[in-house]
This record gives structure tokens, C-alpha cells and sequence, in this order.
């Protein structure tokens, strides 16, 4: 939004609307100061964060599985993307938690894909702990998610 009022855009982007440009700025300055003063900002139940460690999560721990219903009654399988350049074709979203964990949901491509799994990298805290958070930011109902067992050594 700085940058918004910095720039010289009325003319391109703002003279659409029905206030004056002395009006529209005094606006956005008023808001910007209503939103620094707000800060810190809740962090949000969770964030999608792009594919860029994708590699390192399909090698990840996995911690459990999620069954998934159809996209459109299901948030979750909603934020699922087929992975670029994926040889097997794997959809995933690797997401921000809103307790700060990131762990990444992967599926097989469709019409297969109707389990997930939920992965993470170390370091992390205890695996337990961690589908709990899973289900508390994302709403997901618990029977849906099954922890996997830890392998005996």
C-alpha cells in the first residue's frame, strides 16, 4: 500500500471511481496507519507456501494419512496442485500452519487420488504433536486422519 501512494497511478489505475484523488490518498494513508498500529497480525490458520523445498518434502517423514473427499466439499483436496515438472505427477500443497509447523499434503494424480499423505522435514517437534496441530488449523475431522505408526527398531 506504501508503494500504491508513492506511485503516480490516477490516472491509470484510480480515476475509475467517484472520489477526488486528494480524497481516495488521504483514505489509504488513514488505513495504512489504522494497519501498522493493528500489528502484530494473527497468523492465519494456514498459508500455502509454493513448491520450492517440494523435493525435500516427497522425501519427507511421513507422519500420517488423510483421506480425502471431492474437491468441492473438501478445502484441503481444494488447495491440492499438480506439481510442475513432477515425473509421477503428484499433487500437493505444502502449507504454513497457523502453530508456526509446515508440513506438505501429497496426493496421486487424479482420479487415484483420493489419500494423502502428510509429510515433514525434520527439524520438527515431536511427531505426535504434529497431527494434532494439522487438525486444529486445518478443520479437517480427526477420522480422517490416520497417524502413521512409528517403525520399531
Amino acid at each position: 500500500m506504501k508503494a500504491a501512494l508513492a506511485e503516480d497511478v490516477w490516472d491509470q489505475d484510480l480515476s475509475w471511481q467517484p472520489h477526488g484523488e486528494p480524497a481516495v490518498r488521504d483514505f489509504l494513508r488513514r488505513l495504512l496507519v489504522r494497519l501498522d498500529a493493528a500489528r502484530p497480525w494473527r497468523e492465519p490458520p494456514l498459508r500455502a507456501l509454493g513448491f520450492d523445498r517440494w523435493e525435500e518434502y516427497r522425501q519427507g517423514t511421513l507422519l500420517a494419512r488423510v483421506r480425502l473427499r471431492a474437491p468441492s466439499q473438501d478445502r484441503l483436496h481444494a488447495r491440492l496442485r499438480t506439481v510442475p515438472g513432477d515425473p509421477d505427477g503428484l499433487r500437493g500443497v505444502v502449507l504454513r500452519l497457523g502453530s508456526g509447523d509446515e508440513v506438505a499434503l501429497i496426493a496421486p494424480p487424479l482420479p487415484d487420488g483420493r489419500e494423502a499423505h502428510l509429510m515433514v522435514l525434520p527439524p520438527h517437534r515431536p511427531a505426535v504433536e504434529l497431527p494434532a496441530a494439522f487438525l486444529a488449523h486445518t478443520e479437517c475431522e480427526p477420522e480422517r486422519v490416520t497417524p502413521e505408526r512409528p517403525a520399531r527398531g
